[in-house]
């Protein structure tokens, strides 16, 4: 697997930021820095799709400050619960809601109009058809000159970069939900301490 760089990965976000009234910043958001699949933000034939009063524990730790985990399931039973970074709340509380799903409406195209906002190229017809006034970043979307886009890389990123801080492989597979078989020889040495640190500084 590849991850994105720190650069890329503020630059994802603060330009979701930027689209759609920042409508994709939690899933970008839980994706980069909470390391959900993208399956488990949008929902599957066997996943239920990410709902803010369903799957979101709202909650406080001892100093009073916001604590907030997400609980994940499958079609019977709850697989696990991930707690949110202080970097990743940062990111979604300004966009929370009471109720509703995490997506919004029209997901896989706006999803492809911030990609290629940010500076990746994205297929041919990807962005058609839907509104882009006022979005910069949008010219030749298809060009070779454009980074392809890393197939998976949000949360290849956060694993890689947590896996550089916490140096606990059993502990971030737990969070991850993966397995320990296959994750050392996937995601160490992918990123250096320094850059892990740099990655987890990413705020609003």
């Amino acid at each position: 697997p590849e991850a994105f760089t720190v650069d890329q990965a503020q630059n994802i976000i603060e330009t979701a930021q930027k689209c759609y009234n920042g409508s994709l910043v939690p899933y970008f958001a839980l994706a980069l820095f909470a390391g959900l699949r993208p399956q488990e933000i949008t929902g599957n034939e066997s996943i239920k799709p990410l709902r803010w009063d369903e799957h979101f524990v709202w909650d406080k730790d001892d100093k009073g400050n916001d604590k907030v985990s997400i609980r994940l399931r499958g079609k019977m039973a709850w697989r696990r619960t991930v707690l949110l970074p202080d970097n990743c709340l940062a990111w979604i509380k300004p966009y929370a809601k009471k109720k509703g799903l995490v997506c919004p409406t029209n997901f896989e195209k706006k999803y492809d109009v911030v990609r290629c906002a940010a500076g990746f190229k994205v297929g041919k017809g990807r962005i058609a058809g839907i509104d882009k006034k006022g979005i910069d970043g949008l010219e030749d979307p298809y060009s070779k000159d454009r980074p392809e886009w890393i197939q998976d890389g949000c949360r290849h990123s956060d694993l890689s970069y947590r896996l550089a801080i916490v140096e606990d492989i059993p502990a971030v597979c737990a969070w991850a939900g993966n397995s320990p078989r296959t994750f050392k020889s996937n995601y160490e040495a992918l990123v250096t301490k320094e850059q892990a640190k740099k990655y987890w500084e990413i705020y609003p």
